[in-house]
């Protein structure tokens, strides 16, 4: 955990392996961790951990049988549910990624999406009543669609070259997210989801949405500049990309998971030879 601008940086996490993919209860009080000890992280064996904002009283939610994997654990806005994925098969070639419910403690898992297809990029509304997602085939991108929070309606709202990683504004009026174009070119957008409208917010390098701010004026980013990771900060009104943090290898990626306790602070997971 650490300040927004980089400093009083503490370990939360000494497990051996990998953590990732952090969220904080709406309360401020509670982070959910996919903990693997060991693999890849395409098909590494994650189960969902919970633990006090300080790292004290870990908990283990999920328990995954060979084949599966749980991760990308996001709180529902009243704290009372958690959405993930689960995949099934360790193939690169054949394995299916669809999106779950459980309750906060770990029991009654249901699920929202089902199939072959990879459900990814999970983002709940702020007022938890739909889930917005990246659905894949191997037919090709099919745009971003939203789901109601039971998984019984689903419509799409954006149909661009290559979108990913929707995330909701805290207004719960626009969503912004990746589009990697038919030249390669990476670039985040956002969409009016009232009106439908769109505009282009940055395109830079290799370039991720991670995270809004809480009051929603600025969004932060994950970018290469050709070098080395980035944390990024962009207005959300549009504007320039400011650097707020950087790692000096490509496995930096995978630090920059932040998530928001309040305007002044965010939680950053690293690995322990990293940043700490």
């Amino acid at each position: 955990i650490m300040d927004v601008d980089g400093g009083n940086q503490v370990q939360l996490t000494d497990w051996p392996g990998y953590e990732r993919a952090s969220d904080v209860s709406p309360d401020g009080t509670r982070l959910l961790v996919a903990h693997s000890p060991r693999g890849d992280w395409f098909f590494a064996p994650y189960n969902i951990w919970v633990m006090n904002i300080d790292g004290s009283d870990a908990k283990q939610l999920t328990s995954c049988p060979k084949g599966e994997i749980r991760r990308w654990p996001v709180w529902t806005p009243d704290g009372k549910r958690i959405v993930y994925l689960l995949r099934r098969g360790f193939s690169r070639s054949s394995f299916s990624d669809n999106i779950w419910i459980m309750s906060q403690d770990g029991t009654n898992h249901q699920a929202l999406t089902t199939g072959d297809a990879r459900n990814v990029g999970h983002s709940v509304s702020p007022d938890g009543n739909q889930i917005v997602f990246r659905p894949e085939n191997d037919q090709g991108d099919d745009g971003i669609y939203i789901m109601t929070a039971d998984g019984e309606a689903t419509r799409q709202v954006v149909e661009k070259d290559n979108p990913s990683s929707p995330l909701w504004h805290p207004n719960g009026m626009e969503l912004c997210y990746q589009n990697v174009t038919k030249d390669d070119k990476y670039q985040i957008w956002k969409t009016n989801l009232k009106t439908g409208q769109s505009t282009l917010l940055v395109e830079e390098g290799e370039i991720f949405p991670v995270e809004y701010t809480p009051d929603g004026r600025m969004l932060i980013v994950s970018y290469y500049d050709g070098t080395s990771f980035n944390l990024g900060k962009i207005p959300t009104n549009g504007g320039e990309l400011v650097s707020i943090g950087k790692s000096d290898t490509w496995e930096g990626f995978n630090d920059f998971d932040p998530c928001f306790i309040d305007f002044g602070n965010f939680i950053q997971l690293v690995r322990k030879s990293q940043l700490m």
